[in-house]
């Protein structure tokens, strides 16, 4: 009896689990070969890729956000029905307010339909009820302002521990920085519960003079009305939320930094701050760095960087895209262009045409990093010595698709 020798499965490699057919790298497909009257009739002109330094400016995207403490939240003191304010209109979302302002009358739920008092004993019961509601909402946020102004102290203590300790070399620049944010913090909260036990004790003030009379409902900060929740007439229960207003002078510009740049950046103080549709050369607004606290994105990989930037007219408006341009404080050195070499594809990728042989040009991809005047920085794409094509670019990239002449 014979036996047929077995092979092991393990002695023959396992087939891939996917194959591609005819591969071509991407340099491959993106070369233009041109016969020497062809690229006279395009105009091709070409320079070498130079490099030169620059003072480590870079554009970054931003987004207008509201500052901590800047929106306030203005609720309903007891139970009552909702009325517009005497000789004033109705206000309307967008509106811009001052602080103090009134927005509507507060009618307790003791007065009938046409406003008249009605003083039975239930109702005096139900008055000095109000009257404990309010006293008991000045006791809240008296506690909350004097919590908001001990975590405040302690804060500037930590601030001041922090700095002392990176004075002697000791502690680091990024603990100063968390704690200054957290100070940064404190002190707007301490803002809001100031405001907010203002208000309240202004309402106390009316009620206690007035007794059961309509009570105005004030703005507590000048800003710009977000959102109104209730409609005259509308009845509506002790805290309910009422109006909201935003201050918006300043704002802050939130810049997501990568963090390969983030030391490049650490120590930038001032930004630029333009519009995505202003001209590449526009100055921009000036915009502070403030300390904040601290946030980053796992996702995108990038670490979030505050400014301040003045907004007297209301024109930065929350959730705006911008342009920011930082400054690193160091001079970079990068392989550089001319602006007219860079073209767009329709994914707003940039590329640019390298010159391989006479005549024979490869589409390149690059990265942008700054353009200055019209000089362009490229950070990967190029290397020293390669030859682009400047003048007849457009011309080219139409050769490559088509629609050339």
């Amino acid at each position: 009896m014979s036996c047929a020798p077995l092979t092991a499965a393990s002695d023959s490699p396992a087939p891939p689990p996917a194959t591609v057919q005819g591969a071509v790298p991407e340099s491959a497909l993106t070369t233009v070969k041109l016969t020497a009257e062809a690229a006279a009739r395009l105009g091709i002109e070409t320079v070498p890729v130079e490099e030169r330094s620059h003072a480590g400016e870079s554009v970054l995207p931003g987004e207008i956000v509201v500052p901590p403490g800047h929106r306030l939240t203005v609720s309903a003191p007891f139970a009552g029905s909702v009325s517009r304010p005497r000789d004033r209109d109705w206000p309307t979302t967008g509106q811009r307010v001052s602080a103090g302002e009134v927005l509507a009358d507060l009618l307790p739920a003791l007065f009938d339909g046409e406003g008249a008092q009605v003083y039975t004993t239930g109702e005096r019961i139900a008055s000095f009820k109000l009257h404990a509601d309010l006293s008991t909402a000045i006791t809240d946020a008296e506690s909350q302002a004097a919590a908001s102004h001990v975590q405040t102290d302690a804060a500037r203590i930590a601030v001041a521990r922090a700095k002392e300790l990176l004075d002697e070399n000791v502690g680091s620049r990024r603990a100063y920085d968390e704690a200054t944010a957290a100070l940064a913090t404190a002190e707007a909260a301490l803002d809001a519960a100031g405001n907010r036990l203002k208000t309240l004790r202004a309402n106390h003030a009316d009620f206690s003079a007035h007794g059961l009379l309509p009570l105005a409902i004030h703005s507590p900060l000048e800003g710009v009305l977000s959102n109104a929740n209730v409609a005259p007439g509308m009845v509506v229960s002790p805290g309910h939320v009422l109006f909201e207003v935003l201050q918006l002078d300043p704002v802050w510009v939130r810049v997501p930094v990568l963090t390969s740049d983030w030391l490049r950046f650490a120590n930038a103080t001032n930004a630029a701050v333009t519009r995505l549709a202003d001209p590449r050369h526009s100055p921009g607004s000036q915009a502070r760095r403030i300390p904040a606290p601290p946030a980053a994105n796992p996702i995108a990989n990038t670490i979030d960087v505050f400014f301040s930037l003045s907004n007297p007219d209301g024109s930065w408006r929350p959730g705006e895209r911008v342009a920011v341009k930082l400054h690193s404080g160091e001079a970079v050195t990068r392989p550089t262009a001319p602006w007219s070499a860079v073209v767009f594809d329709i994914h707003g990728g940039a590329w640019v045409y390298v010159q391989t042989e006479t005549f024979t040009f490869a589409r390149r991809r690059v990265e942008i990093e700054q353009v200055d005047g019209d000089t362009a920085f490229i950070r990967r794409g190029v290397k020293l010595g390669d030859r682009v094509v400047s003048v007849g670019v457009a011309e080219l990239y139409g050769t490559e698709f088509g629609i050339g002449k």
